[in-house]
């Protein structure tokens, strides 16, 4: 049972060094680092809870497991315009994935 989850820390670490740039610190004295790397683990776990959410109302196209950079690049890879029209506001989408529409309607509401 203790080894099942062996590789989580790993993980874990892995990610925290290639996605959130840990591996490179940017100061000198140690207190600094200590609050770039708590703010680094901060976001990891906003994002992780964004995917969640992602994953809940885009289905398949956004997963759980993927890295950062491939988040990145799925959502920002397509053009949106936002249409105000007889005191309405809404977002015309210009690309192939129907599956973002959940997740735009509602970041809009």
């Amino acid at each position: 049972m203790y080894f099942d989850r062996s590789g989580v820390g790993e993980k874990i670490n892995d990610e925290l060094k290639n996605d959130y740039n840990v591996n490179h610190l940017p100061f000198k004295e140690a207190p600094s680092n200590l609050c770039y790397v708590i703010a680094a683990a901060i976001s990891m776990l906003l994002v992780r809870a964004f995917k969640s959410l992602a994953h809940i109302l885009t289905g398949q196209y956004i997963k759980p497991k993927m890295r950062i950079k491939q988040i990145m690049f799925r959502l920002i890879a397509f053009s949106v315009k936002l249409v105000c029209r007889s005191r309405q506001k809404f977002y015309k989408i210009y690309c192939q994935q129907k599956e973002l529409i959940p997740l735009i309607q509602w970041a809009n509401s």
